[in-house]
Order: structure tokens, then sequence, then C-alpha cells
């Protein structure tokens, strides 16, 4: 990947932000973050929010972000719920089970009809979601497992992979991953599709809404596993928050003020 050095190197218009971690952890605004945000905003640059969050939806996390000082709009958040949403569309599947939140399964019901889980046969299942549940027991882990054995040609989709994120306080919980791969191990299949970074769906949405071509986003985010991989795969740039000077692949920024020397 070529590294940026400053802005009249690009023609980047859109500048692409990750969550949890990079502009808040938990319920707390990173030092600094919302004023940065408003100098680029000011300074003609489109902001976008990218999260691999699968139990939000655009409103909820909308109403986050404003609560601790940012200024974001509905269809400027895109999330791992949002997409998989809008994959379940394109494929066009009528019966889905999911293994997720009440706002995972609310918003997947918008798309589709949501089979709950049953001891007897409703209708045939065409694919099955698995996403963050933050209220999993083994016996929803048991119903899941149920249901890929029972419809062992549905089309197994992840949210993604995350293993886990942070919460504030140097605290971190279990992500998706670590149910996505508590499945695997169960079913003994992987899934078929991760949706979320470092997967390039997301900003695939992002491009086709706005029109953008790779060279005009650049993403900023504290992953090189999840956000920087997922600029990588999709050919635009990048910046990771970090301080290991050694992530040579990217550009490294020590705060997020530092992002300003380059736009």
């Amino acid at each position: 990947m070529e590294i940026i050095k400053r802005e009249n190197e690009l023609k980047v218009t859109t500048l692409a932000f990750d969550l949890d971690g990079t502009l808040y952890n938990g319920d707390k605004a990173v030092d600094g973050a919302p004023e940065v945000l408003k100098q680029l905003k000011n300074k003609g640059y489109r902001l976008l929010y990218l999260t691999n969050n699968s139990s939000k939806n655009e409103i909820e996390l909308k109403n986050k972000l404003v609560r601790l000082g940012y200024e974001a709009e509905e269809e400027e958040i895109f999330s791992s719920l949002t997409v998989t949403v809008d994959f379940v569309c394109r494929e066009g599947y009528k019966n889905v089970y999911c293994l997720g939140t009440a706002g995972l399964k609310r918003e997947i019901g918008k798309a589709c009809n949501v089979v709950e889980y049953s001891e007897k046969e409703s209708c045939k299942v065409e694919a099955i979601v698995l996403g963050l549940d933050t209220s999993i027991d083994y016996s929803r882990l048991a119903e899941a497992l149920k249901m890929i054995d029972r419809y062992p040609e549905a089309k197994l989709i992840a949210c993604n992979l995350d293993k886990n994120y942070p919460v504030g306080g140097g605290i971190r919980y279990p992500g998706c991953g670590a149910i996505v791969r508590a499945m695997e191990v169960a079913c003994e299949r992987e899934v078929d599709v991760v949706i979320g970074k470092p997967n390039t769906y997301m900003l695939s949405m992002v491009s086709d809404r706005f029109r953008l071509n790779p060279r005009e986003i650049a993403l900023i985010g504290d992953s090189y596993e999840s956000d920087i991989r997922m600029a990588q795969n999709f050919g635009c740039s990048s910046f990771l928050l970090s301080t290991d000077l050694e992530k040579s692949r990217t550009n490294v920024l020590a705060n997020i003020e530092e992002l300003l020397l380059f736009f």
C-alpha cells in the first residue's frame, strides 16, 4: 500500500472512521476527536462512520455519536448490521434464522421472514445469520446448532469475526467472532460469508451510495486486522491509530489530532 505523506498527494474527498476504539471507548469520546472531526468537516471533507457493530441500527449509532459530541446523520453510518441486511436483500433470501440481538432480528425482519427456533420444521430456511448476542447462553447455542444441522444447505453468514471490542477503562468484551468460532467448532464447518471488516462489503456499499472510487476514500481505525486490511483489500488509503511505529504498511497516527497533518 502506498504511504500517504500529505493531502496534495491524494484525491481524497471522504474520510471513513471506525467507531469503537477510534472515536469512542464505551460511553466516552476519545479525547479531542469531536473537535478534529469538526475541523475536517469545515474543510469540506465528507465524514462517514463504519463499524462492525451488529447489535445497533443507524438511528441508535447516530444518537450515541451525537450524544458524545459528533455530528452525524443516519445515511453516513454503515454497520455490519446494515450491510448484512443489504446482503440478505440482494441475495433474495425469504426465510432467515438469526443468532443475535433483538435489534439484529428486527432489522433483518424488515427484509425477510425471520424464523424462530422450534422443534418442528415450519419453513425452509435459506440462510443462517450469526451476530453478536450479548445475552447468549448454552440453550441459544444449542438451538442454533440444531437449526444449522436441520438446514445443511442454508448459507451460513457471519456479521463479523471481531474477537472482542473495547468498552472503556482498558476492559474488553467478547465480540461476534467469539460466537462465530464457537458455532464453527460445534457444527464442524466454516461460515460461507463474513460481512464485516476486513471484507469489503461495507466499503462497496459506501462506494455505491456516494459514487466514490477507492482513491477518494481514506479509512481511519485502530485495528490493523479489521480496519486497515479492509482498506487494503478495497484499494483505499488508511491510517492506523497506534503507538506501534512498525506498522509500516500503512500510515500510523499516535493520536487522532495527527490526522490534521494530512488533511
